[in-house]
């Protein structure tokens, strides 16, 4: 699994990630990779996501104080290129409305808390 995949899977953990969250995960996970091709590392790892069936995407929606994780009725091949349609937007900082976000599916929550117990501890963590 791809190193941005996995960190995707162990924040899925705790909250839903944004398009622009994963952007923010590839710059500083996978700096060389982001840096030579941003929007192909981006998209490799969210497509390796949903063709695994670890996440699905869709959008946020608000009533009153809460929000909702609403999935998109897309296929997974028309997720993947609305997805890249709104590369361009997040990128400028002009966030989408909505914007896409990720959520992970059951396989999803269950590989990224395998993914967390073999994490070696970061020493730069504080205790």
């Amino acid at each position: 699994m791809l190193r941005l995949s996995q960190e995707i899977l162990i924040s899925g953990l705790r909250d839903w990630n944004s398009l622009w969250h994963v952007h923010e995960f590839a710059e500083d996970y996978v700096p060389d990779d982001f840096a030579e091709n941003p929007m192909k590392t981006v998209i490799s790892s969210l497509q390796e996501l949903l063709e695994g069936g670890y996440a699905r995407v869709g959008q946020l929606v608000m009533e009153g104080q809460k929000s909702y994780f609403v999935p998109w009725t897309h296929d997974r091949a028309s997720a993947l290129a609305e997805l890249r349609s709104e590369w361009t937007a997040v990128t400028n900082k002009r966030f989408g409305d909505p914007m896409p976000w990720l959520e992970n599916t059951e396989k999803g929550n269950a590989e990224g808390r395998h993914l967390l117990s073999i994490r070696p501890p970061d020493p730069d963590a504080d205790e």
